[in-house]
């Protein structure tokens, strides 16, 4: 009955609009582009130095909560590790998992290290920049205070084919400052889960076409 009531109205909708001239509307932002958006795993993207792994999340107690959002996900905790890719477009992103143990990257945009520009949205414009401590990317923050949590990192770049590599910094943040006026019981009696330097990798953006 539901299904034939929403026929009869579909056939009434028609009848009213046959002889109405169709029109585009004007585009509500005109430079959008973000059809061509797409959202990628690394492995399909990505060329990827030594010292990765590729990881199933429901075979791990504190990634199996993220396995309906990553079939694998692409893991190192060796310092300098890379992962490089190459695309056509204005954008490019990638969506990753927070945790008490993980480290900060190096993001470097047509061979050079960028200062990253914080904007609202997550969303960040690209500077070259020659100091490289400006360029690391924490992926740690006061969110991963024992417990894991799914984030993401966009950065705009001028439209046209750019080459970006991604790398696991030697260096560990100073976790205890960035915990500073929270409960740090879990920091303080398990030292050993915060003094490490992991990336977990679940997805790479890019707004417009790879590249190979």
């Amino acid at each position: 009955m539901y299904a034939q009531a929403i026929a009869r109205a579909f056939t009434s909708f028609k009848n009213k609009i046959d002889n109405i001239p169709l029109e585009i509307p004007t585009l509500l932002y005109a430079n959008n582009h973000w059809e061509n958006s797409k959202m990628l795993t690394p492995l399909q993207v990505g060329i990827f130095s030594n010292g990765w792994q590729n990881i199933n999340p429901i075979e791990h107690e504190n990634l199996k909560a993220f396995a309906p959002w990553f079939n694998t996900i692409s893991k190192t905790n060796t310092d300098n590790a890379s992962v490089s890719f190459k695309f056509k477009g204005s954008a490019f992103g990638f969506f990753d998992i927070g945790g008490p143990e993980v480290g900060q990257v190096l993001i470097e945009v047509d061979g050079n290290c960028v200062e990253l520009t914080r904007k609202a949205g997550n969303v960040s414009n690209v500077v070259p920049n020659e100091t490289s401590f400006k360029c690391l990317n924490n992926r740690f923050n006061s969110f991963c205070n024992n417990r894991y949590r799914g984030q993401f990192e966009l950065f705009e770049v001028a439209d046209g084919v750019h080459e970006v590599k991604i790398s696991l910094s030697n260096l560990i943040a100073d976790k205890m400052s960035i915990l500073k006026g929270q409960d740090i019981e879990d920091i303080t009696n398990n030292p050993y889960k915060y003094n490490q330097r992991t990336f977990y990798l679940g997805k790479i953006l890019i707004k417009g076409d790879v590249l190979k």
